[in-house]
């Protein structure tokens, strides 16, 4: 039986992108770290951006101003999606 990760190079979680990376995890300002990485590297791409629906941890802006701000990152984010990889994209409703 195939295991999800054969060893440990497999099973490693990086914090930056190495040559030998299978799963590397960003934390911090999305559109400067997109920005880094090279066309269709990414085979998935999780994220879960402010909802701007009020939230007690978010300030709302106002519907134009948060998809002028959104605008630039969904642009990366498509730039850096391999052509069959997957983009999650939680929403708060």
């Amino acid at each position: 039986m195939d295991t999800l990760f054969a060893d440990e190079r497999e099973s490693r979680i990086d914090d930056e992108v190495r040559p030998d990376s299978r799963i590397v995890l960003f934390q911090g300002d999305s559109l400067s770290r997109l920005r880094l990485l090279s066309d269709s590297s990414a085979k998935l791409i999780i994220s879960s951006p402010p909802y701007n629906i009020g939230k007690e941890y978010e300030s709302q802006q106002k519907l134009e101003h948060y998809l002028a701000w959104l605008d630039p990152i969904l642009k990366e984010l498509v730039r850096v999606l391999h052509n069959n990889g997957s983009l999650c994209w939680q929403v708060g409703n």
